[in-house]
């Protein structure tokens, strides 16, 4: 899960590279290992999930114009940091997540109080 503090590491990593460049050591985060799966995650992330793929669906797409793919996952292991974990939840507001719109925009976390 992206957060405030990086958003901007996070945008680098949208780069486009060749297969032999590293967008994780382009934005300088750090790699960590993973328990269930061999891709490393990312330290700086203070939620990551690993996950492993339970299918792919192509989707879209005629002529000259491509489609997508849509992944499904199945989260095998959770990774939360335990500065924003405590009593069997996260804390939303020390968690800070953002969520893409288009681009390099983010939309941060709004707050609304229940009645």
């Amino acid at each position: 899960m992206v957060d405030e503090q990086n958003v901007d590491k996070i945008n680098q990593t949208a780069a486009t590279l060749s297969p032999d460049e590293s967008e994780v050591e382009l934005a300088k985060l750090t790699p960590a290992n993973s328990k269930k799966v061999s891709v490393p995650g990312i330290c700086e992330a203070k939620v990551r999930l690993e996950c492993t793929l339970e299918r792919s669906l192509e989707l879209g797409g005629t002529g000259d114009v491509p489609g997508c793919d849509l992944i499904i996952g199945k989260v095998v292991q959770f990774h939360i940091d335990d500065a924003i974990y405590e009593s069997g939840r996260v804390d939303a507001k020390g968690l800070a997540a953002v969520s893409r719109l288009a681009g390099a925009n983010y939309a941060k976390r709004c707050v609304f109080k229940r009645r």
